[in-house]
This record gives structure tokens, sequence and C-alpha cells, in this order.
């Protein structure tokens, strides 16, 4: 019997997940969507499930796999379906057949964003694509009658953020930089979620958690922040709300009730101000 296989190792999660379990002296095998060199397994969502590589016993199983970007998940909702749900959802059948413990994890998203602080038994309400595609996850797993884990996080960080490059090369060029000031983020250091990940799979206790920070910040918060070392940088918010194309990205509130999970495990649950150094890649303290 395997103890742990990572589905989606080589991800963000996935990859640091497998560096942590290993080192913990776990035996730990990944699944990749492409042929990697090394012990692993092929296993791409989109393929048939056929073709798919799954030891014969399972002791722990961390879906890490799937498309998260919200944007195409709106735009293309029937392909991304295909793939967050139909397919995740096959392959919950074949984890649990090989006798595996499941931590699915999923987002903040599932709700949304209308009120703060929401608790773990609070109804799902997405705005968005990628946040129902998670509840149908979220709905089949709750259907199973086996035990499992549901992990929501909030945006996962780990360094600068993808879109400060994209706002640098935009000031570079002179270009004014159009953050949403009604889009708020509560973000959470990718150590820490790899932290909690490892203690839920040495616990025996079931059902679903929160993983966000206390507050929530916007991202026009976030440029200006990292505008302070960029001066010539000109930064001004717009209302994603006042587009109809783009009004699902707005949100009021993205922190969830972590209480749970600190009762569990007994841990300390971060404010977003203290991130922002990290996902600006600014050395501003202030």
């Amino acid at each position: 019997m395997v103890d742990t296989v990572v589905i989606g190792a080589g991800g963000v999660i996935g990859s640091a997940l497998m560096v942590s379990l290993s080192n913990q002296g776990r035996e730990v095998i990944g699944t990749f969507r492409e042929e990697v060199p090394g012990p692993a397994l092929h296993l791409d969502l989109a393929d048939e499930s056929h073709n798919w590589q799954l030891p014969a016993t399972i002791e722990h199983a961390v879906i890490c796999a799937g498309i998260t970007d919200v944007m195409r998940c709106q735009h293309e909702p029937r392909g991304t379906w295909d793939i967050n749900v139909e397919s995740t959802c096959r392959l919950i059948e074949l984890l649990h057949k090989r006798g595996a413990q499941l931590l699915y994890l999923s987002s903040n998203q599932v709700f949304s964003g209308e009120r703060q602080n929401v608790g773990v038994n609070h109804p799902t309400d997405p705005s968005c694509e990628y946040g129902r595609q998670k509840v149908a996850v979220e709905r089949f797993l709750a259907r199973s009658g086996q035990n499992h884990q549901i992990l929501r996080l909030g945006k996962v960080v780990d360094g600068p953020m993808k879109i400060i490059g994209d706002w640098s090369r935009m000031g570079e060029e002179g270009c004014v930089i159009t953050p949403f000031q009604d889009f708020n983020l509560s973000p959470i250091p990718l150590n820490l979620v790899i932290s909690v990940i490892s203690d839920l799979l040495a616990c025996r206790e079931f059902g679903i958690f929160h993983l966000t920070a206390k507050d929530e910040i916007s991202y026009l918060h976030l440029a200006r922040y990292w505008a302070r070392q960029h001066p010539s940088v000109k930064v001004k918010g717009v209302i994603a709300a006042d587009s109809p194309e783009l009004r699902f990205f707005s949100r009021r509130y993205a922190s969830l009730d972590c209480g749970r999970l600190v009762d569990v495990l007994g841990m300390e649950i971060p404010v977003s101000q203290t991130l922002l150094s990290e996902m600006s890649g600014s050395t501003d303290n202030l």
C-alpha cells in the first residue's frame, strides 16, 4: 500500500507537498500530466480514465490537480467543467475503490464574497464558474458516504504574484495600472498551506476546513503598496462590478472563518498586511 498519492504533483502546491512529505519520511508518489523521470505516475484529467496510472492500494490521496484559472473557467465553462468536475469525480471514485482517504483542495470562491468570515457550515453561494465547479465536487464527496477532508483555501502566495510582473511591464511602457478596487483576496502563504495539509493527513478529523487570512485586501491596495517603490508608475483603481464581462471578479469579502482549523490544529492565522511584502516582491516594510 502506498502511504500518500499527490494528484497534481507538478503544480505549485503539489510539488511543495511532495518535498515536505518526503522530508517527513513518508512514502509519497505524485501524478503528473506529462511523463517525468523518476518514480512518478502519469495522470492527465483531460485523458480517458483508463489511461490514468494509480497504485492498487492507497492510504491517503491529496487532490491538487485541476484548472484554477478563474477567467478560463468563466469563458470555457463546458470544457473546464469536464476536467474540474466530471473527471475529478471519476478520479474520486477510483481512489475510493483503492481505499484512499481523500483530501480535496477547494476554494473560498464557493462563496459569493457578500459575507465576511463565513463558517464551514454556511450554505455555498458561488458567483463564478470556478466556484460552482468546486461546489459540485464538494457535493459529490458529501454524497459518497466516505470519510474525507475538504480544505477551502484563500489566495495561495509563494513570492511575488504573477500580476506584479504584468504591472512592472505596463509601468515600463508608461501605462497606467488599473487594478480592481472591488476584487478582494485573502492571501495565505504556501508554507502554511503545506503544513496544514500535512497535519490534516495525520489527524482523524474529517469534513470541511477553511484556511484564509484573518482579513482581506484589494488588488488596488496591493498595487499601491507595490507602487511605493515605483513612484513613476500611476495607479488608478477600477470597479469590476461596472463591467458585465468582469463583474464576477467583484468580491467584497474573501476571508473565511478558520475557527475549526484553529481548534483542531492549534495554529495561528495570519493577517493580510503581513504578506504584502512577499506578494509584491517589495522590501518596503511600512
